[in-house]
């Protein structure tokens, strides 16, 4: 190979750049025949390479002349699909041409393994070859149902859907502010809390439980609690300037919280097939459904820029073709890909069946960080460039859909306030405090009525003042009558009684009123007593006697022992971060990932290198050099020559290949992580991540990140190293 065929593999295949990087080609042919390796580099081919990678193991897995390949599926030794898959193949390692034939990583047969389908293997041959059986080879995509998309009509739904996305968000954040959602004992949100959340914005359970999802995806939302485990969810502080913002400047956090979401909330079930879980549970696949997202976005991106989808339940078929391992994972895939269509409609990224201006942005900026994106147009068989693939930065296109905040209301006779539009936080600030918000959505409503506006004048308002303030956001300038008739209607009767902390004591100016308080059925519970005819004692502390006075219909304000009105104000209260306390600290808190190699550099420079030797160390070479065995003292102990701990290896775990006992080797030395494929005493196989601390012995002792806790694993038993 030259250096830039070398370098493509390299690109393609990001996890054998790992610290410590690759010494000789022996090392990196170690690392790119590895399983996990091989697996992680399948994982995203699309049908057509699976295919061909079936075929050959079904030759026989060994070399395969290029012409009998053809043969086998179907085609031409010279045709153009064929070569473009097998291109796909050679960039990632898989299989490359040795002279005449065609030679295939040793693991990527077992890797490919799908459960079985109806279809036989052998199908009918095609008119490109003789009539006889072969192999499946689907080379082209499945092209859906398409239909007109007029790009202003995809702009304004995509504008229209993403700002009330921003005010369900907004309401969800503030209804968590005032009555966070207690969590379940097992973790998440249940199903009665986000019917109670999901009345307070006006929306489903499963818009709900989206939301949920992106605002703690968002770092919106986060767990809190004294203990562990936390016991509700409460905003955190970078939510008090993400409110601040305009709402295209919401909107960005949101959608790259989508991007990055682990979870389907709008999916029926679970992705494994169980019922839906809790919202905020730990996610059961991983990143699965990340990728998800992004084929379906990259889907969308390659139609022409006025068409779009018919129906989201044709896509299924199309992300089987670019992804069928990744598809197989979920036990429903059509159940996941339609929940993430309708997830991406909810949220503006797709409209009338085709990528907006927001969608095309997103892919556009977050592909491109994306470890697993392709490098090139050819990268895929049967695609090419994109018709109107955007550049456009997501903040960028966020502003040019979305208005600026409105800051001025509609206020109504029927004593209503409509905000049309996503209100400023001042003006949503000011209208919750003296009103109760009815609707959500593209304009927002608020009702005045009698407790809402008793609440401000409780958090310190003045009847003056509270007009005052309406009427510098109300659109004409001018309060309703209506409404000003309420506000002093509320004010004359608002602390006609005052509530002073003793055990505590009632008074108020009207003997008459007093004596109708200290008679009233419903205050039994405060045990009142009259000490005079203007002064009633309750056994109850101050909070509850307000309470219990409001609950029977008065208005009674609370009072300092020096016979000021207090002012009552909610408390904001916000979350910090939580993570679960592990037993034993990790080794790997202390150490810092390097930066990544360099692709192109390594290759020149690994290409430069000697030229390997296919022979193993056998175990009588490995014991003859490695002396007897002994303890090898590893991160935090004394300090020695790293090539004295592969000696020792050698001896130790002569069954591992030179390269990975030099994996091992320096993750002993330098606590990093690294993948082993381990058996245990009953003969189960298990993957698993662990950051070796010392060898004792023929053991080495490490943290194992899947129990959470340190571990012994004997050297004999460990079947294969990889990078982590």
């Amino acid at each position: 190979m030259s250096a830039d065929q070398l370098a493509q593999i390299l690109t393609r295949r990001p996890d054998v750049l790992a610290h410590p990087v690759p010494r000789t080609l022996a090392e990196l042919a170690d690392r790119l025949e590895s399983l996990p390796s091989v697996r992680a580099a399948v994982h995203r081919l699309p049908l057509p390479a699976v295919q061909l990678i079936e075929a050959i193991h079904a030759h026989g897995g060994g070399p395969v002349a290029r012409e009998r390949l053809a043969a086998l599926v179907g085609r031409r030794a010279d045709d153009p699909d064929l070569d473009a898959t097998l291109r796909v193949l050679a960039m990632r390692g898989l299989v490359w041409a040795d002279g005449d034939d065609l030679r295939m990583a040793t693991h990527a047969a077992r890797a490919v393994a799908r459960p079985p389908r109806p279809d036989p293997p052998l199908t009918a041959g095609g008119p490109e070859t003789d009539q006889g059986p072969h192999a499946r080879f689907t080379p082209r995509p499945p092209v859906p149902p398409l239909a007109e998309a007029d790009p202003q009509a995809v702009a304004r739904e995509a504008a229209a859907a993403a700002n009330e996305a921003v005010a369900r968000v907004t309401a969800l954040l503030e209804t968590c502010a005032t009555a966070p959602p207690a969590l379940l004992r097992a973790g998440g949100v249940g199903a009665r809390e986000l019917r109670r959340l999901g009345k307070a914005i006006g929306a489903p359970e499963a818009q709900t439980r989206l939301c949920l999802e992106l605002a703690h995806t968002a770092g919106l939302l986060a767990m809190a609690g004294d203990d562990w485990p936390p016991t509700e969810l409460l905003p955190t502080a970078m939510y008090d300037a993400w409110r601040e913002g305009e709402p295209a400047q919401r909107l960005v956090p949101l959608l790259e919280a989508w991007w990055r979401l682990p979870a389907a909330p709008l999916a029926a079930r679970s992705p494994t097939g169980e019922p839906a879980p809790a919202a905020l549970s730990p996610p059961p696949l991983g990143d699965l459904i990340r990728e998800v997202r992004r084929d379906l976005l990259d889907v969308l991106a390659d139609l022409p820029a006025d068409r779009g989808v018919v129906d989201g339940a044709d896509l299924p078929p199309v992300l089987t073709w670019r992804a069928p391992l990744l598809v197989a994972a979920f036990a429903d895939p059509t159940d996941v890909i339609c929940a993430t269509w309708r997830e991406a409609g909810w949220l503006g990224l797709v409209a009338h069946g085709a990528l907006t201006p927001l969608g095309r942005a997103l892919l556009a900026g977050r592909a491109a960080t994306d470890a697993e994106a392709p490098a090139d147009p050819g990268d895929r068989p049967g695609t090419g460039d994109r018709p109107g693939a955007g550049t456009e930065p997501l903040a960028e296109a966020a502003s040019r859909l979305l208005p600026r905040a409105v800051s001025t209301a509609l206020l109504g006779a029927d004593l209503t306030a409509v905000v049309p539009g996503t209100p400023t936080a001042a003006l949503a600030a000011l209208l919750d405090s003296a009103a109760d918000r009815e609707s959500v959505g593209e304009a927002v409503t608020w009702r005045f009525s009698p407790a809402s506006v008793r609440r401000a004048l409780d958090a310190g308002q003045t009847p003056d003042g509270l007009i005052a303030a309406l009427a510098q956001v109300a659109a004409g300038g001018t309060v309703p009558q209506p409404l000003e008739y309420l506000i002093g209607d509320v004010a004359r009767r608002h602390g006609e009684v005052r509530v002073r902390a003793v055990g505590c004591v009632i008074r108020g100016e009207d003997p008459a009123l007093l004596a109708e308080i200290a008679a009233a059925r419903a205050l039994a519970p405060l045990d009142l007593t009259v000490l005079a005819p203007t002064v009633l004692a309750s056994r109850k502390p101050v909070t509850e006697t307000l309470a219990a006075l409001r609950g029977a219909g008065y208005a009674p304000v609370g009072e300092s022992p020096d016979g000021a009105p207090l002012i009552e104000r909610v408390q904001r209260r916000r979350a910090t971060a939580r993570r679960r306390p592990l037993p034993v600290p990790s080794p790997r808190r202390q150490w810092t990932a390097p930066q990544p190699a360099d692709p192109a550099a390594l290759a020149a420079a690994l290409l430069a290198g000697p030229r390997p030797t296919p022979a193993r160390t056998s175990p009588a070479e490995a014991a003859s050099t490695g002396g007897p065995a002994r303890a090898i003292t590893g991160r935090g102990g004394t300090r020695h020559d790293p090539e004295d701990t592969e000696s020792l290896l050698a001896a130790l775990a002569p069954h591992l290949s030179a390269g990975e006992r030099h994996l091992l080797s320096h993750a002993i030395d330098h606590g990093t992580p690294v993948l082993i494929r381990y058996t245990n005493a009953q003969g189960n196989q298990s993957e698993r991540v662990i950051e070796p601390i010392e060898v004792y012995g023929r053991v080495v002792e490490a943290w194992c990140r899947l129990r959470e806790e340190e571990r012994m694993f004997a050297l004999d038993r460990i079947e294969s190293v990889a990078p982590a």
